[in-house]
């Protein structure tokens, strides 16, 4: 990018397997803390404006983009 070229690949996989660890440590750190599933249920547990389902969800979704990106670097 210096020279005026442009993103390679090998970068945007490092780049985007880093964004993705950054995720599901978050995501992690939501799920250990999160109370039992009938628990958060029943009282309306949300962690960052989310609920636990959500955080799963974003949870399985960034793990998979994980897996993706640092095979294919």
């Amino acid at each position: 990018m210096a020279n005026g070229k442009s993103l390679s690949t090998r970068a945007f996989l490092s780049i985007g397997s880093a964004l993705a660890s950054i995720m599901l440590l978050i995501s992690g750190i939501a799920l250990y803390t999160a109370p039992p599933c009938s628990v958060a249920n029943s009282i309306g547990w949300n962690f960052m404006l989310m609920g636990k389902e959500t955080w799963e969800a974003v949870h399985i979704a960034f793990a998979l983009s994980f897996i993706i990106l640092a095979s294919l670097h």
